[in-house]
C-alpha cells in the first residue's frame, strides 16, 4: 500500500511540477510589451463639450482607460472648447502629458461624471499560475502513472524475460541470419 502511494504520488507530483513549470514560463511571458515606454492616447473629439453638457458620453471616448506601467497618458484635445483632464487644462487643439497620481480616475470634463477611470496593465499575479497547474498537472501525473503501471504490468520495462508472441520465432528478434 505504501508503495502504491509513493507511486501515484511521484507521479501526480511530477505532472504538477512540470504543469507549473509550464504555466510559470507563460506567466513570464505576460509582461507588457515596451513596458516602460508605453504610453497611452486620448483623443478629445470634437462635439465632447456639447455632448457632456447634455449629459451624454460623447462618441470615442472611452469610460474606462488602460495605461502602461509608467501611468502616463497623453491627451490631446481635437474639440471646440477647453477641456480640464487630472487638473491640467487643455485649450482647444492643444496636447498634454498627464501621470496618474496612482488612484483609479482622472477627474476630466469630458465625462458627464465628472471623471474617467483608469487600470494599469501589468502582468498578474503569481498566483494566477495555481489553478492552471492544478487543472493540467493532476490529469496528467495521473494519466502517466496509468500509462507506466500498464506498462510495468505488459513488462514493457526492459526486462529480458518479455513474454514472446506464440507466433515468433525461437531465435527472437535479435536471432542469428545466415547470409
Amino acid at each position: 500500500m505504501k508503495a502504491r502511494l509513493r507511486f501515484w504520488g511521484a507521479w501526480i507530483g511530477g505532472g504538477l511540477a512540470v504543469a507549473w513549470a509550464l504555466t510559470f514560463i507563460w506567466w513570464l511571458l505576460l509582461e507588457p510589451i515596451n513596458r516602460e515606454n508605453r504610453t497611452v492616447e486620448l483623443v478629445i473629439p470634437r462635439g465632447t463639450a456639447v455632448a457632456v453638457a447634455e449629459g451624454r458620453v460623447a462618441p470615442l471616448v472611452p469610460e474606462r482607460l488602460v495605461l502602461g506601467p509608467n501611468l502616463a497618458l497623453r491627451v490631446r484635445n481635437e474639440d471646440d472648447v477647453a477641456h480640464r483632464i487630472a487638473g491640467k487644462e487643455l485649450p482647444a487643439g492643444a496636447t498634454a502629458l498627464v501621470k496618474a497620481d496612482g488612484g483609479n480616475q482622472f477627474s476630466c470634463t469630458i465625462h458627464p461624471a465628472g471623471s474617467v477611470g483608469y487600470s494599469i496593465d501589468s502582468r498578474p499575479n503569481i498566483l494566477a499560475t495555481v489553478l492552471p497547474s492544478v487543472v493540467l498537472g493532476l490529469p496528467f501525473g495521473i494519466i502517466f502513472g496509468a500509462a507506466a503501471l500498464v506498462a510495468r504490468r505488459l513488462r514493457m520495462d526492459g526486462d529480458d524475460d518479455v513474454p514472446r508472441h506464440p507466433l515468433a520465432p525461437a531465435g527472437g528478434a535479435s536471432g542469428s541470419r545466415s547470409s
